[in-house]
């Protein structure tokens, strides 16, 4: 193939920015016609190399695109100021001889409650492999539900499995002090917190089991870094894989488009200027260069020319909202 021609560009990314020189070439048809077919893989079970740099990548993208909010504080009665939801959801009994796959259409089903019911439109989730073979799944999403209504849902959605009449046939035979033996109180859970919870457990008559659990991140100051973290733990050593996708996102976030622009007049001018800055970390290579730049210095380094085309495309991301079924 042929170099027809060559132009500095410079993306716009989460973290920064990134230089580098674009390059566009000729078509040769015959070498695309000779090329062997890419062998089709199934899924692994477990979070690849290539998985994980397209999990970071829709984290990021997730995180950037959220608007600050403002939720209810449960304990308080005030308001505070909330970007992103970081939820787990995990099974209330034992899943042994139900396929991961019947699991993860209960996910998909209560995806599809959250779209009719709570505008959810963006969201990453992540599988993984409890102790005691159990599937759970870990979610970021950029809108607010209530705890109840998120607990409430997923074992509506898992009542097919059998998996809530199970929890209830166990638990409803369980004495106060049966139920302190099961469950004894930690560091973090008091005796009074098991009590509470046994009595909701006889009130709710064991229907409700508390499978759901909504994460507090709005002291988190890098909550991509902490997703990425949280989201992209390795495979363990002898640890059944998961069948089928180990992770997931909504439609919006699997875009391949990036934000770019030449790097020319205003453009060349305001990462000319970020790069005289000695407190800007980077990378340097001879095939490209990185910026990063923290949240916080944002407006203190990105111009208007950069920025304006930063927002426009995270608005495209915001409003490419799926079909609701």
């Amino acid at each position: 193939m042929a170099l027809l021609c060559s132009y500095p560009v410079l993306q716009v990314r989460p973290y920064g920015v990134l230089v580098y020189e674009h390059k566009e070439f000729s078509k040769n048809w015959d070498l695309k016609r000779d090329r062997q077919p890419k062998e089709v893989k199934g899924y692994t079970g477990i979070l690849t190399p290539y998985s994980k740099k397209k999990l970071k990548r829709s984290i990021g993208l997730m995180v950037a695109s959220a608007k600050e909010k403002e939720a209810p504080n449960f304990k308080t009665g005030r308001t505070y100021k909330f970007k992103v939801n970081f939820i787990t959801f995990t099974l209330p009994a034992l899943q042994e001889g139900i396929e991961d796959k019947t699991i993860k259409r209960c996910l998909d089903n209560w995806i599809k409650r959250g779209k009719r019911k709570h505008k959810l439109n963006s969201y990453v989730w992540r599988a993984e492999r409890q102790a005691n073979g159990n599937i759970h799944f870990h979610m970021i999403t950029d809108v607010w539900i209530h705890y109840e209504k998120i607990r409430d849902d997923w074992n509506a959605c898992l009542r097919e499995t059998g998996l809530v009449n199970k929890y209830k046939e166990k638990h409803s035979k369980m004495s106060l002090t049966q139920y302190l033996k099961q469950y004894p109180p930690t560091q973090k859970i008091s005796k009074a917190a098991r009590i509470n919870a046994y009595k909701t457990g006889l009130a709710t008559k064991w229907e409700s089991p508390n499978s759901t659990d909504v994460h507090a991140v709005w002291k988190v100051r890098n909550l991509t870094q902490y997703f990425v973290k949280y989201m992209s733990k390795a495979h363990k050593d002898g640890e059944a894989p998961i069948a089928g996708k180990i992770w997931d996102c909504s439609k919006n976030l699997k875009t391949k488009e990036n934000c770019w622009m030449l790097l020319e007049g205003e453009v060349r001018e305001n990462f000319d200027y970020i790069m005289r800055r000695d407190e800007v970390e980077r990378i340097t290579d001879p095939l490209f260069t990185i910026a990063f730049i923290p949240k916080e210095k944002w407006s203190q380094y990105i111009g208007n020319k950069i920025n304006s085309q930063w927002v426009e495309y995270l608005n495209r991301i915001r409003n490419d909202c799926e079909e609701v079924r």
